[in-house]
Formats: C-alpha cells, sequence, structure tokens
C-alpha cells in the first residue's frame, strides 16, 4: 500500500511541475477547455435523459400505497 501511495505522490508532484511550468495563459487556456467540456457533458446527459422522458409514451399513475404487512389494507392518512 505504501508503494502504491508513493507512486500516486510522485505522479502528483510530476503533474504538479508540469502545470506550474504552464504560463498563466495557457494554464487559463486550459482550465476553459475543461470547463467548457464539463458543461457539454452536463448538457448532453441532461437533453439526453429528457429526451428518452418525453419518448415515453407511458404516464406516471398515482396509487394509493398499500401496506406490505397486509396488502389488503392501505397506509391510514396521519395527518
Amino acid at each position: 500500500m505504501k508503494n502504491i501511495q508513493a507512486k500516486i505522490r510522485e505522479w502528483e508532484d510530476k503533474l504538479e511541475k508540469i502545470w506550474n511550468e504552464l504560463s498563466v495563459k495557457k494554464q487559463r487556456t486550459w482550465i476553459g477547455i475543461v470547463l467548457l467540456l464539463y458543461v457539454l457533458l452536463t448538457a448532453v446527459v441532461i437533453g439526453e435523459a429528457w429526451f428518452k422522458e418525453n419518448r415515453s409514451s407511458q404516464k406516471l399513475e398515482i396509487k394509493r400505497m398499500q401496506s406490505p404487512i397486509l396488502p389488503g389494507l392501505p397506509f391510514k392518512n396521519y395527518q
């Protein structure tokens, strides 16, 4: 386990060194690219869920809950 932690720490230090050697302009460019990809991926996932929901011909039916212990008896309204 210590070997894996040491390797991860070395890899992290190497990436940090590479990042710090980049100019501020290139760092901002990379941050912008990553943010744009994140927003694009989020939009695709939300769009896909919305599209699948709209294609579905089934409508949500709301029914009374049934007791799992006594299936014939509905839950009482305790309001």
